[in-house]
């Protein structure tokens, strides 16, 4: 089984350390569940951001990824999340299920994904040390590509253009041809790490000598008209960058981030170790995440702020006969009930929700209950009414108890008892069925034999003639049926 993990979080405000210290984050991606995929070198992470369980272990089937080297992680429109390793290649994650994408044959075997990206028409772009190639569609394996290329980093603008660069130069696609976008005239060639078009419509270049910001009409598709150099902090040491509504994020090699807003740069102080920072998510819930080599912060961007937006429900784990048995995050397969369960509880659980605010619950049961619970922490089935069959769990989760956030659904499969079987009627039924033609069919062959019998004794009346009454005839005839039956016997 591959190394895929639902781990605790801890209720910490502010930017803190997550369970995760040790572990080198190398991608962040966050999935509509609200559910963190976590790219490192030693396998493919889930962290559920700091919920009320106690750990468990997400068994999902990854035994095609088993401990690889995640070098990207990606989640699509579709709801699947894209999984990109050193050595295996592609891979697609519905929430049960890995399947590997089709290798286009000049990568050869075992070949390596850089970066990810979905564009706004649905055409995932994937980056490897030698090419550019294009998925169309979420079930095919169609690649298109511009070979002899070492893709770093993939990114569109809000424009629908995507970026490029592949060491220290940088490509946009406009209208299904890719532009070369020069260095400014007395800037060096240095390596690209990482591009970001901010709020303001800015394009933030981090070069491993410096950290640029052009302007231009990049709407129209124009060219980059003038730059700026960042300063106020070791511009060279620049190594991830995010947006988000109102700023850029900066993440250094030194483990520093800073933060750029209304044309002010301004440090945030960490509580990390120094180490790189290699990726950075503005994650949902007001938390920014942050990667380093040596673990996952967590930041909190709306800073003391009341109202939180109502966190995504989990349904966790069943509890029957004293077992607890956690649920697989990202997983949606169906659950049996046993028929020797009395009661089952279901427990919940909210993805990150914000420091300070536990979360409530409510929940119901397709088709029995049509109107939501109470406020609940777990919810609790009682057997005894419960008919053979599949039911479906729906729970939502609020802060306040007013707002409340997206549905999550578990279906459940109410096991039979053995007499209570479809299967086990419908074979007493056959037996009964055939019975009753074998006894049908013995009534109709008597009844066929009488009239043959009938047919015969007829035949001899008239060969002898009238001098036999009809009441002497029909005597003999019984006599004879009579003995027939007990020669049977």
């Amino acid at each position: 089984m591959g190394l895929i993990f639902g781990l605790m979080g801890l209720p910490l405000d502010g930017q803190q350390q997550t369970p995760l210290a040790g572990v080198e984050i190398l991608d962040i991606a966050q999935t509509a569940d609200g559910v963190l995929w976590l790219a490192t070198p030693q396998g493919l992470l889930s962290y559920d951001g700091g919920s009320s369980l106690a750990p468990d272990l997400a068994a999902a089937p990854t035994s095609k990824l088993g401990q690889s080297y995640i070098s990207s992680v990606f989640p699509d429109l579709h709801g699947y999340l894209w999984v990109g390793t050193r050595r295996q290649g592609l891979f697609r994650f519905d929430g049960r299920s890995v399947i590997p994408s089709s290798r286009p044959n000049r990568l050869g075997t075992g070949w390596e994904v850089t970066t990810l990206l979905q564009d706004q028409s649905g055409i995932l772009w994937i980056g490897t040390p030698s090419d550019l190639l294009l998925l169309e569609g979420a079930a095919t394996s169609s690649f298109h590509g511009l070979p002899g290329v070492d893709v770093h980093r993939i990114m569109e603008d809000p424009y629908g253009h995507v970026w490029v660069s592949v060491g220290s130069a940088m490509f946009r696609r406009v209208q299904e041809i890719f532009q070369s976008i020069s260095v400014p005239f007395g800037l060096d060639s240095s390596f690209i790490h990482d591009l970001e078009m901010g709020p303001e419509g800015g394009l933030w270049i981090a070069r491993e000598a410096d950290l640029l910001r052009f302007e231009g009409d990049f709407e129209r598709a124009g060219l980059p008209q003038t730059y700026t150099a960042v300063g106020g902090f070791d511009s060279g040491a620049a190594r991830k960058l995010v947006a988000d509504s109102d700023g850029l994020w900066i993440g250094t090699r030194d483990g520093e981030l800073f933060r750029w807003r209304e044309g002010e740069l301004s440090s945030v102080e960490l509580s990390s170790d120094g180490s790189e920072i290699t990726s950075l998510w503005v994650g949902r819930f007001g938390y920014l995440w942050i990667g380093t080599r040596r673990g996952l912060l967590k930041h909190d961007l709306l800073s003391g702020s009341e109202v939180a937006a109502p966190p995504s429900a989990r349904i966790a784990a069943l509890t029957s006969q004293g077992e607890l048995r956690p649920l697989p995050l990202g997983s949606a397969s169906p659950r049996s009930l046993l028929p020797e369960d009395r009661e089952v509880e279901v427990r919940f659980a909210a993805a990150a929700f914000r420091p300070g605010q536990e979360p409530v619950f409510r929940s119901r049961l397709e088709p029995l209950e049509p109107e939501w619970s109470p406020l609940e922490t777990s919810h609790l089935l009682r057997m005894e009414g419960l008919k053979p069959g599949e039911y479906e769990l729906l729970a939502q989760a609020s802060l306040d108890g007013a707002n409340w956030g997206p549905t999550a659904s578990q279906v459940l499969i109410r096991q039979a008892r053995f007499y209570q079987a479809p299967q086990l009627w419908l074979w007493a039924a056959g037996i009964f069925s055939a019975l009753g033609l074998l006894w049908l069919a013995h009534r109709l062959h008597r009844a066929h034999l009488e009239r043959l019998h009938r047919e015969m004794i007829a035949a001899e009346l008239e060969q002898l003639g009238d001098g036999i009454r009809l009441e002497d005839w029909q005597a003999t005839a019984e006599t004879e049926l009579v003995v027939d039956d007990r020669r049977e016997g």
